[in-house]
């Protein structure tokens, strides 16, 4: 069979569920579905996608399974059903969804045991952006399911990204990736409130500024990894003290404008622990080692 048109099965179709299948299907591949609610499949088959009546029969019906689900719990509750362990036999399942490492362990070793290869993926997007080059995906696990299946996966997410053997890695770098997301919208939401309120700055203007943030933003991001990696935390750009005493006028404003600024403060937060440990006069990615020392106090 050509490379560019394996079978692949999908089970769960939500929202993003349906968008990976629907990627595959426009990207040539043989796609079966199973849903717990056959209508939720309706679109995907006018697509060309074929349904099928049980997980028995989705899972045999491809040498991989991706399954899309709510939870852990709710994929075991669709793979202990009777037939699917030995459907699974010699084929890859992978997991798309957001646990704790102690269950991608759990759910890798009961792949294992059935003789399947398991992957562990960790999804970095909306179901909007499934399908698209720039669209990161983490994955972990068998190394050899995801070397087999990396063509077919990166239809999903061309920027996929496999991490290691260790199951927990991709959920484990994925709560890390979609903190750092969340935290980054929600300062989005504190800047664009204030530019609504004090500058009357429409959306379609603030947008292309907030854009050319990120340059700036992308630039602190490699500093710092590169000072965190070599233990550089010389304060020749920005001392702790100095961006303290910024952030300090700038939470300031937004209250006398009426406006919360939670995560400025929060920022604020950590840098008062870097110059607590000793680092006002140090870099400000010194507020990294503050709270790696922290101990969530």
């Amino acid at each position: 069979m050509n490379m560019k048109h394996k079978s692949v099965t999908v089970i769960g179709l939500g929202g993003m569920g349906s968008a990976l299948a629907s990627a595959l299907l426009k990207a040539g591949h043989q796609v079966t579905v199973w849903n717990r609610s056959a209508e939720k499949a309706l679109v995907l088959v006018a697509e060309g996608a074929n349904l099928a009546d049980s997980p028995v029969a989705a899972v045999s019906a491809s040498s991989l399974t991706i399954l899309s689900v709510v939870d852990y719990p709710a994929a075991h509750a669709i793979l202990e059903q009777e037939g699917v362990a030995t459907a699974l036999k010699g084929r890859t399942l992978a997991m798309m969804s957001t646990g704790t490492g102690e269950q991608a362990t759990a759910l890798a070793e009961w792949v294992q045991n059935q003789g399947a290869e398991y992957l562990d993926g960790g999804l970095l997007s909306y179901p909007r952006a499934i399908g698209k080059p720039s669209t990161g995906m983490l994955y972990s696990g068998s190394k050899l399911a995801f070397e087999q299946h990396a063509q077919t996966l990166s239809a999903m997410a061309g920027a996929q990204q496999f991490i290691g053997a260790d199951v927990t890695a991709s959920n484990t770098i994925g709560l890390g990736l979609w903190s750092f997301y969340f935290g980054s919208l929600a300062a989005f939401f504190e800047g664009a409130a204030w530019a609504d309120r004090i500058g009357d700055m429409k959306m379609h203007n603030f947008l292309p500024s907030a854009k050319a943030m990120m340059a700036t933003l992308l630039d602190g991001m490699e500093d710092a990894a590169e000072r965190i990696s070599f233990e550089d935390y010389s304060g020749d750009q920005a001392s702790v003290d100095l961006h303290l005493h910024g952030m300090e006028l700038l939470c300031g404003a937004f209250s006398a404008a009426g406006l919360p600024s939670k995560v400025a403060e929060a920022f604020v937060d950590y840098l008062q622990m870097a110059r607590q440990a000793g680092d006002g006069s140090k870099d400000v990615v010194t507020a990294f080692n503050a709270l790696r020392q922290s101990q969530g106090k």
